[in-house]
């Protein structure tokens, strides 16, 4: 699967929106978010830019977090 990294731009707390220090045009709706302090299971379910995430759930991050967003691969029904 393929993957990219992003650093986040300030501390969040308890928050779904996600702001990245530069763009990142390869990060894409349903990839996986993980890195320091992110709970598993945590996705991007939209973007305003190449910047600005939505996640599912909240997360708490220190600033400068390096956080990778992987493409989760789906086989359809088991």
């Amino acid at each position: 699967a393929s993957s990219t990294t992003g650093v986040n731009n300030g501390a969040i707390t308890a928050s779904t929106a996600l702001l990245l220090t530069a763009d990142n045009t390869a990060i894409k709706v349903g990839m996986e978010v993980t890195g320091t302090g992110i709970p598993t299971t945590i996705t991007i379910v939209t973007f305003t830019d190449a910047m600005n995430f939505v996640l599912i759930g909240v997360i708490s991050i220190a600033n400068t977090t390096t956080i990778t967003f992987t493409e989760v691969i789906s086989f359809g029904p088991a």
